[in-house]
């Protein structure tokens, strides 16, 4: 967090990483502080995340609903912005190789892990279909089901 004063752009990728990164950051920081940052946001669930304990303050929701989709938002911002990226542990690097690649000022760490929990597997027969929308659930899923079931 020493680098939160410094940062202009705050960017946060899922609900959770947002939910986790708001928490700790209000009880370190006013309020009046983190509504001057300007927060990208990858999907609308995170934005509204944001949205919640936030509200006033500035955003930019990526278009595209992945890890790439934040790179045109990036590409608008002024060449003096400092970026403050908090991710999980098991974050693809693409955001922080874009963010080297292209010069950015910028600081980068995992502030959470997912930890699995157990679970019973009868739990899924009952869906014909399921999602998974990050890499860490996809590694949580093919550690339960090593083949598709």
């Amino acid at each position: 967090f020493r680098y939160l004063p410094l940062t202009t752009h705050i960017l946060l990728t899922s609900p959770s990483s947002s939910a986790v990164f708001l928490s700790k950051a209000c009880k370190r920081f006013s309020k009046s502080l983190l509504q001057k940052k300007c927060y990208i946001c990858i999907g609308k669930a995170t934005h509204e995340t944001i949205r919640n304990v936030l509200p006033k303050a500035p955003t930019l929701l990526a278009s595209e609903e992945i890890s790439e989709g934040v790179f045109p938002v990036i590409r608008t911002l002024p060449t003096t912005s400092y970026l403050l990226y908090p991710h999980s542990a098991l974050s693809r690097p693409v955001i922080k190789d874009f963010l080297k690649k292209n010069s950015w000022h910028f600081f980068s760490y995992a502030h959470y892990t997912v930890k699995p929990r157990p679970i019973k597997k009868h739990l899924f027969s009952q869906y014909e279909h399921i999602i998974l929308t990050s890499p860490s659930t996809v590694r949580a899923y093919a550690q339960l089901f090593p083949q598709l079931p």
